[in-house]
């Protein structure tokens, strides 16, 4: 593993999407928005480096219940980027259970044990010089807090997407 570890947070990448294509060259992920078909892709260079992912909350509800906070931090995990056929993954190496020392046996076991997980999966949409152009757009979209879930269970309504507004 290298020393190096980036920080992926989507509330820094929703924001470099404001930005536009400028920081493309500057930033580890690019991330484009296609205004007209509302798609939001990501660029992949590094297959297989460990990344910091983290999200966390905007905004909050402004209500007692359920407890979601503006600046609230949610999943934090170490993942790397995967090839798969015509996919990408966005692997979590489960790092809360680990075995320490040189022997291999425990380290199979405990890697047995408790997986990795793939938190997405992303079509590639194009491959060119190292660079996989994925889309991203439902990984942005999705409901990482379940706030959904949250709401309903709290008896504060039943929201839902509206992918015309989002």
């Amino acid at each position: 593993m290298k020393a190096s570890r980036y920080l992926i947070s989507v509330t820094c990448l929703a924001v470099m999407i404001l930005s536009g294509p400028v920081m493309a060259e500057e930033t580890m992920l690019p991330v484009h928005y296609e205004a007209d078909t509302g798609r939001v892709l990501l660029e992949v260079r590094d297959l297989d480096e460990p990344l910091i992912y983290t999200n966390n909350l905007a905004a909050g509800l402004g209500t007692s219940g359920p407890l979601l906070d503006r600046g609230q931090m949610g999943h934090e995990t170490l993942v790397r980027f995967k090839r798969r056929g015509n996919r990408v993954l966005l692997v979590d190496d489960n790092t809360d259970h680990r075995a320490l020392g040189d022997n291999e046996q425990l380290q199979r076991s405990v890697e047995q044990s408790f997986p990795r997980s793939v938190l997405a999966a992303f079509e590639i949409q194009e491959a060119r010089n190292g660079t996989l152009m994925v889309d991203a757009t439902d990984f942005f979209l999705s409901d990482v807090f379940d706030i959904a879930q949250r709401m309903r269970s709290a008896n504060l309504g039943r929201p839902s997407l509206d992918t015309e507004r989002s």
